[in-house]
């Protein structure tokens, strides 16, 4: 993740503000809508209601080109299987083939 670990997909810009117009339900859960944006770049986290406060879902904008990434399973264990090595490649590969 460009040198950074995997807290950083947990975290919200402290500059954000909520956005009651996208509050919704993810996975059936109900969410309020936090949005963070500047220039071309946005991102809008969908934070659970009940229980603890966590982050369900968050969907990004950069330059025109939108990705949604949904979490779950909080607090279980899960195995990660990795693929076959003759099925990996590099982060700049895999760049190439998204961005001609």
């Amino acid at each position: 993740m460009g040198g950074q670990d995997c807290s950083a997909l947990y975290k919200i810009d402290e500059q954000a503000t909520l956005d009651p117009t996208a509050d919704t339900t993810v996975e059936g859960k109900k969410t309020i809508a936090i949005r963070s944006a500047s220039g071309a770049t946005e991102d809008v986290y969908q934070v659970a209601v009940e229980g603890d406060p966590y982050i369900l879902q968050m969907k990004s904008t950069r330059d025109g080109r939108t990705s949604t990434t949904t979490y779950d399973s909080f607090g279980e264990k899960v195995d990660i299987k990795l693929p076959p090595i003759e099925q990996v490649i590099s982060m700049e590969q895999f760049r190439e083939q998204l961005i001609p």
